[in-house]
């Protein structure tokens, strides 16, 4: 009897984010991009190179004092981003670095559709 053990690795692409909670006063969407990003800030929501947003719902005063300098910090999947929008046969070092240096993007817009 024979025992093959087959063990598999997969190579998992994040972004790691953090900001300050209530830095910007109001409410607003971080969004993260794999390609060129429209100059319009209008259609950036429903741009095809769009792969993840992170919104942030927050009052115009701030916060309470005591969390003002509140640091949130999270991360973005980019596996399926950089499979759908690269046409990279693997996602190695070697191949996917060079292609985040490129075409990695992130803008801010305010709730009101303004850029920021």
């Amino acid at each position: 009897m024979q025992n093959n053990i087959v063990i598999s690795s997969k190579v998992e692409w994040r972004a790691a984010i953090s900001f300050e909670r209530y830095e910007l006063r109001g409410s607003y969407s971080i969004l993260f991009f794999l390609g060129p990003v429209p100059e319009d800030p209008g259609i950036w929501e429903i741009a095809p190179d769009l792969i993840s947003k992170e919104v942030v719902f927050e009052s115009l005063t701030g916060g309470p004092s005591h969390l003002r300098n509140m640091v949130e910090r999270g991360s973005v999947e980019l596996n399926d981003g950089i499979i759908k929008h690269s046409g990279l046969a693997h996602l190695t070092p070697e191949t996917v670095v060079p292609y985040l240096t490129k075409n990695f993007h992130w803008r801010v817009i305010w709730a009101n559709h303004e850029s920021g």
